[in-house]
């Protein structure tokens, strides 16, 4: 089956470059391939390389540490949406064991 570049291919440009990791690249090309929108493109790419940025490899510890680094510093959607893009990255490896749950944040009424 052929790959099909999306129509906003250009969109995502300046997040992969030549510094982008291969890995990276591949993950950009399945991310098409599962018919995810341009939006979730840019951000699951973006939400990878800022692992990465934190990181040198990805392994169940760093997993468990990104997910308390971003637990302190963002707001749940964020974290569950840069969440989301590290568990779909980890299934496009095949990695099935380093796999975050989603953060849930408190309800209104456990904090009265």
């Amino acid at each position: 089956m052929e790959l099909m570049e999306s129509p906003n291919f250009l969109d995502h440009a300046e997040l992969l470059d030549d510094n982008t990791p291969q890995c990276l690249n591949a993950f950009h090309k399945y991310l098409i391939q599962h018919n995810m929108s341009s939006n979730t493109i840019t951000a699951y790419i973006y939400s990878v390389r800022h692992f990465y940025t934190c990181f040198d490899h990805l392994n169940s510890n760093n997993v468990s540490l990104y997910k308390a680094y971003l637990l302190d510093h963002y707001q749940p959607q964020t974290v569950n949406m840069r969440i989301r893009a590290l568990n779909c990255f980890l299934k496009f490896q095949g990695i099935s064991d380093y796999s975050c749950l989603l953060y849930t944040s408190p309800s209104p009424r456990d904090t009265r």
